[in-house]
């Protein structure tokens, strides 16, 4: 019996390819850090330093959180006083700037709805994103989407996270934090390789394809998968209970 649902956001919960929303984002951050602290580099050289720091990240094992550790990694890359540039990064989630890339971020409707009917049934629900962006980026872009986060019990972000996905230990720290047992939980997403990971510790998935992410094409082993409007209709027929 399902007890708890843990939904990515990315691609999920808001109708984002993160490719397209990269090529706004990184130069709206760039730009924004270098009115505070100039880093002396491209815009190309940035964008690659934090696309490289983040693949260290995935494998970096130090019990340190995610949000801090990311800028460690990518200080390997880039010469900054560490304290400084979080402080500064952290400050631009709650800029101008950040919030106009809000039209990028819009909600799906059938996995809010979804996420309405889970909740009015008793369901635990989880926002189980990837943790790189810090608390207040990630609780804005659950806003933009629609979310009552009243509905929420727990939500993943880089201050209280210590790996980041498809780490299986970034879903065994989610499990510890709810107190389900693994069988009793789904993870919904929109990535077969970050999100239905989830399915090797013995968690249900489902795969929504609207924004589908396969890198090695591997999608069509996991059995419970479909459009958005499909997820909804598995929900409203409470297909989850036969899992």
């Amino acid at each position: 019996m399902i007890k708890g649902v843990l939904f990515d956001l990315d691609g999920t919960i808001l109708r984002l390819d993160y490719d397209e929303f990269a090529k706004v984002y990184v130069p709206s951050l760039f730009n924004y850090i270098n009115k505070y602290y100039p880093l002396n580099i491209t815009l190309k050289e940035f964008f690659h330093y934090l696309l490289q720091a983040q693949k260290d990240l995935s494998t970096d094992e130090r019990d340190i959180d995610c949000y801090r550790k990311f800028f460690l990694n990518f200080q390997k890359y880039v010469n900054f006083d560490l304290d400084k540039m979080i402080d500064v990064v952290t400050k631009y989630y709650d800029s101008d700037e950040y919030d106009s890339l809000k039209e990028l971020c819009q909600g799906n409707q059938n996995v809010l709805k979804a996420i309405d009917i889970l909740f009015k049934e008793g369901i635990t629900l989880v926002i189980a994103t990837n943790p790189v962006f810090p608390t207040n980026g990630i609780y804005k872009k659950l806003i933009w989407a629609g979310i009552d986060l009243s509905k929420i019990k727990f939500v993943t972000y880089g201050e209280n996270c210590r790996y980041i996905k498809p780490s299986l230990k970034y879903y065994q720290e989610i499990i510890s934090t709810l107190g389900i047992e693994n069988e009793s939980l789904m993870m919904v997403g929109n990535d077969v390789e970050e999100d239905m990971v989830a399915a090797k510790l013995n968690l249900k998935t489902y795969l929504i394809k609207d924004n589908l992410i396969s890198r090695f094409h591997n999608e069509a082993s996991f059995i419970n998968q479909g459009s958005s409007e499909e997820f909804l209709e598995f929900i409203k027929r409470r297909e989850y209970d036969n899992l």
